[in-house]
């Protein structure tokens, strides 16, 4: 019991955009990587400075955020969410909007790496499954 209780508190944000494929399509991949900036600046910003973001894949990417609780964790997910939500580019005078899906997750005392990642994973999956622009926790 000591041992949990001595656990350090961290969380995993598992973020994905949504629609890449079809923002790439629509308007170029110069305009593709444009959303993925400023989607990294709106998560840097949004972040604090001794918690990490980086890119896992293509348009993934993983946010690790230590002293964190699962309530603040979710809530920063949203803040995030959001934020990105109520962002747009302006390209040529086209509008070009991007959403994320969210996977939330805090680490438990018999995580690995790769179940913690996973487990962000499959939340962020279930997101983007349910309707995408959605925040899973678990």
């Amino acid at each position: 019991m000591e041992q949990f209780e001595n656990f350090p508190k961290f969380g995993i944000l598992f973020i994905d955009v949504d629609n890449f494929k079809q923002i790439n399509d629509e308007n170029g991949h110069n305009t593709g990587d444009k959303i993925l900036q400023m989607i990294v600046k709106t998560i840097m910003n949004n972040i604090r400075e001794f918690d990490f973001l980086g890119r896992w894949g293509g348009e993934e990417f993983v946010a690790l955020l230590t002293n964190i609780s699962e309530v603040e964790l979710v809530m920063l997910a949203e803040k995030i969410r959001e934020l990105v939500q109520n962002s747009s580019l302006n390209m040529e005078g086209k509008k070009i909007d991007a959403t994320v899906s969210i996977g939330a997750t805090m680490a438990r005392k018999d995580d690995t790496i790769t179940k913690l990642i996973s487990r962000a994973d499959k939340l962020m999956y279930f997101s983007k499954k349910i309707g995408k622009n959605l925040v899973s926790a678990g």
